[in-house]
């Protein structure tokens, strides 16, 4: 595993430095990227910061509970999508070195809370009798919000711009935020029938 992780990010600095002093050049490499405002950011730096996220979400979800997780996930998420959106300009205009940090940031936060909870909360919180078909609804609901930001997502992003869409993100994740505030029990500590 650390090996993985060693293999992923050995070569990230250097493509990191392969950037043109504008900016806009794209870099030729095999990993994933994505294109922000002539900067290309690699995946691999998201997908890292998500491989370490997990120690610390495991560690975390008894003694601080699951819903307390999803509360910081989505909390810190939202503020550094909508400041990301916010000085989107004035970050690219200093570089990478300020934007990169913020934006890993929201990767780092998803894994952290959400994207973990999000599978753990629905196996405890349904009645026994209704666990799996409620289990299942939810899995489904999640996969279709998937799908319909995945195609939505480019066609907004071409007649809004990518930081109205970074701010649509934030909005998103402050709406994650109150609906696990208002709706979502902690099932930690909890037996399956408790819950």
């Amino acid at each position: 595993f650390i090996a993985f992780l060693k293999g992923s990010a050995k070569g990230f600095p250097k493509r990191i430095k392969r950037f043109a002093s504008d900016g806009k050049r794209a870099v030729a490499c095999d990993r994933t990227a994505v294109q922000f405002g002539g900067h290309q950011v690699h995946h691999n730096a998201g997908f890292t910061g998500a491989c370490f996220d997990k120690l610390p979400d495991n560690l975390l979800q008894v003694p601080v509970g699951r819903r307390a997780l999803q509360l910081i996930g989505f909390g810190v998420a939202a503020l550094a999508f909508l400041a990301v959106a916010a000085f989107y300009g004035p970050l690219l205009s200093y570089g990478l070195v300020l934007f990169l940090p913020l934006y890993a940031s929201t990767f780092f936060f998803m894994n952290f809370g959400p994207n973990t909870t999000t599978f753990v909360l629905p196996s405890e919180v349904y009645p026994t009798q209704f666990r799996s078909t409620g289990h299942g609804l939810s899995a489904a609901a999640g996969k279709t919000g998937a799908a319909v930001a995945t195609f939505l997502f480019l066609p907004l992003q071409i007649l809004y711009g990518l930081p109205f869409m970074l701010a649509l993100l934030g909005a998103f994740c402050l709406l994650g935020f109150v609906v696990t505030a208002v709706l979502t029990p902690e099932t930690s500590g909890r037996t399956l029938e408790e819950a």
